[in-house]
């Protein structure tokens, strides 16, 4: 689930359409559209795998420059979850991973 959240799209060649950077985000909060739009994206690398039964990404600005990204997942092997945070004027850090 990190892989496919901190690679470029199209990074990979046999997979181009299934990572989503989103260290690219980092600085810009975008509205509340903006951030339901990622998390949409988001999503979608992960329903194109068939390992994956659910993900539910969410994308929240806990503060004016801050943003946190929250994944949730079920497969055969159980549930996972994933939060990254970019807390203001830091780097992207893993807050859970799991």
């Amino acid at each position: 689930m990190f892989l496919a959240v901190t690679i470029a799209a199209g990074a990979l060649p046999w997979a181009p359409e299934s990572t989503v950077d989103v260290t690219s985000h980092i600085g810009r909060t975008g509205t509340a559209n903006d951030r339901a739009a990622l998390a949409r994206r988001i999503e979608d690398c992960f329903a194109r795998d068939e390992r994956y039964r659910t993900v539910e990404a969410t994308v929240t600005k806990p503060a004016p420059s801050n943003l946190r990204f929250e994944l949730e997942s079920q497969t055969d092997q159980g549930s996972f979850e994933l939060v990254l945070e970019q807390p203001e004027g830091e780097p992207m850090r893993v807050v859970k991973l799991g």
